[in-house]
């Protein structure tokens, strides 16, 4: 397995001028920064709901408090994001929720998908869940926060929906908040 020092590192080994889906966009760093200029897709989807989060049905993790927060901040995030990207013909923004976003794809149409929405188990697994049939074969899923923390359940959710089934983890990085990789 593979330890990239860092988050350029990681995303190095994804396929480059693929297709690629980028699930919890939050404020449009990760795709600007990292996805974009060291991936290089041919087409991205950067899929995220930027709004209020039901705690019944979605889950509280940091991302979904703030996004709950009467001052509006998922709305204000969605237009910066956005803002960001308008100049990108192959950036796609899907504000939508990562499941229902999912259906809009066909099966074994994407290179690879990253993963960094809600942390809790559950919801971790209904994202990989959701994804796994739109990834092609020999494709990649990673995600973010592959670590024990508040109540994250990233590493159970990847260990039960994929590990565990045969696919490979192929690298965790060495960053502070550690991204997971896994080739199908």
């Amino acid at each position: 397995m593979k330890s990239p020092k860092d988050r350029k590192a990681f995303f190095e080994l994804f396929p480059k001028h693929g297709v690629g889906v980028e699930v919890g966009v939050f404020e449009g760093f990760n795709a600007r920064d990292h996805l974009i200029p060291v991936c290089a897709p041919k087409q991205l989807y950067l899929v995220d709901s930027w709004g209020v989060i039901d705690e019944q049905d979605h889950g509280t993790d940091w991302k979904g408090v703030e996004a709950n927060h009467p001052s509006g901040r998922g709305d204000l995030r969605y237009v910066s994001v956005k803002e960001m990207f308008a100049n990108h013909i192959d950036v796609h923004i899907l504000r939508s929720y990562s499941h229902a976003a999912a259906t809009l794809f066909k099966d074994q149409s994407l290179d690879w998908v990253y993963v960094d929405a809600n942390h809790e188990y559950k919801w971790v697994k209904r994202d990989i869940e959701a994804w796994l049939p739109k990834i092609k074969p020999g494709g990649f899923m990673g995600g973010h926060d592959y670590m024990e923390y508040r109540g994250f359940g990233v590493i159970h959710a990847v260990a039960e929906c994929l590990v565990d089934k045969g696919h490979n983890l192929v690298a965790v990085s060495q960053n502070k908040h550690p991204d997971w990789l896994v080739q199908l």
